[in-house]
């Protein structure tokens, strides 16, 4: 590479040529002692969401820059690092371009000075590129020159744990279900592309066919029989709202589906209702602490029912708005959910029986580069016949809300 990055990554490899990352044998795969302070501090003075993924980073890539070196206009790769991205400068100053991604009015240059720390977190980090231009110096307004001299960046990100490489035998491949789609090589097409609307498969099905998106966990019977019909009894107690096909409801903030914006709530569904408080407990206690991190501190949740041949259309939870990682929880009826993936994404629909009681967590590439969504239709349909009617279903999202998407009160 021009830029000098020879020795200089620590945690995990990041791979520009296969965009993947690698392991790092040790002592490289530990974090300098030299940055201890540095996330410390992030972790103590940054908002909470932030701070907590940045307090707890576990990557870093240290990139030299002399003379007009630079890098090219990119994203942060979301289907790897977590929902916020620091870059530290030393030495000398360097303006870096901001531009919408998919161009668009709005580019500016930064003036990076050094000691100075920028922090890319929601609309920054998903829908813009950032780089530095090829070139001995910057000039800004008035004729003002920054003639460059040699800068490093230390770049702080952390790893979702839906993106960290696993070899065989590793115990993590056994924790929840997790599935991890290891390449094309594993990729398995079979009846998916011969129908657009394909038939449903349990998970096991499906994870043996190697078809699953990395970052998809599947819990079944998180909540036990008895538990999850006191929590549905405790739903339906509550007030419903009617201004969609189905009923709702959203505690928190509100999602608004016609301005695709958060809004504040009035009390009390501008907190977590008690009745789920014991499930946010249990995504903190029992979940992978990368996971745990975030959606272990959910603070935004909408409740979907489900009647007849009621259905949601294919989407991706916006990540401008919600953390890295999003959790569905199960109650009454089985469903059979559609995932595919976006455009330019490598993979092949299908269609997961979803059972009562059951998790399903969506994070790394299952979250940001996948859609999904329920079909309209009053009977699922297995690839052997097997026949799934629908009965009412109560589905419980939990989010965690960007500190940069909070509206301002």
């Amino acid at each position: 590479y021009q830029r000098r990055v020879h020795g200089q990554q620590y945690g995990w490899k990041f791979s520009y040529q296969t965009q993947k990352l690698q392991f790092i044998p040790p002592p490289g795969n530990q974090l300098p002692s030299c940055l201890d302070t540095a996330l410390k501090r992030m972790q103590r003075t940054l908002p909470d969401d932030i701070g907590e993924i940045l307090g707890n980073a576990d990557q870093v890539i240290v990139n030299e820059y002399r003379g007009n070196q630079g890098i090219a206009m990119h994203v942060d790769r979301p289907e790897l690092f977590d929902g916020a991205v620091a870059s530290l400068s030393l030495g000398g100053t360097a303006g870096m371009v901001l531009r919408p991604k998919g161009g668009g009015d709005g580019a500016f240059a930064l003036l990076l000075e050094p000691g100075s720390l920028l922090i890319l977190s929601g609309p920054a980090r998903y829908h813009w590129q950032h780089g530095i231009p090829k070139r001995t110096q910057d000039c800004g307004l008035e004729k003002k020159v920054w003639e460059r001299s040699r800068r490093v960046s230390v770049t702080v990100r952390k790893v979702l744990v839906s993106a960290i490489p696993r070899q065989p035998g590793d115990p993590r491949n056994l924790i929840f279900k997790q599935s991890s789609m290891a390449g094309n090589a594993r990729h398995s097409s079979n009846f998916l592309k011969r129908d657009s609307s394909p038939p449903v498969q349990t998970f096991d099905d499906l994870r043996q066919l190697g078809c699953l998106p990395q970052g998809l966990l599947y819990i079944p019977n998180f909540l036990g029989l008895g538990e999850s019909q006191r929590l549905l009894e405790a739903i339906d107690s509550a007030s419903w709202s009617n201004d969609l096909e189905r009923r709702t409801q959203q505690y928190g903030w509100k999602f608004s589906y016609q301005s695709q914006k958060l809004l504040p709530l009035d009390h009390p569904h501008n907190c977590i209702p008690t009745c789920l408080h014991h499930v946010v407990s249990r995504l903190r206690s029992d979940l992978p602490a990368e996971l745990a991190s975030t959606i272990g501190f959910a603070d935004q949740v909408i409740v979907n029912e489900y009647r007849g041949n009621q259905g949601i259309s294919m989407h991706v939870d916006r990540p401008e708005l919600f953390a890295g990682v999003i959790a569905i929880l199960s109650l009454g009826g089985t469903v059979g959910m559609v995932l595919q993936p976006c455009q330019g994404t490598p993979g092949d629909p299908f269609c997961m029986l979803l059972e009562p009681g059951a998790l399903l967590i969506l994070s790394g590439t299952a979250r940001s580069h996948w859609q999904h969504g329920i079909p309209k239709r009053t009977e699922d349909v297995g690839q052997n016949g097997a026949i799934w009617r629908r009965t009412r279903r109560v589905s419980v999202t939990l989010r965690k809300v960007l500190s940069t998407a909070i509206p301002q009160r």
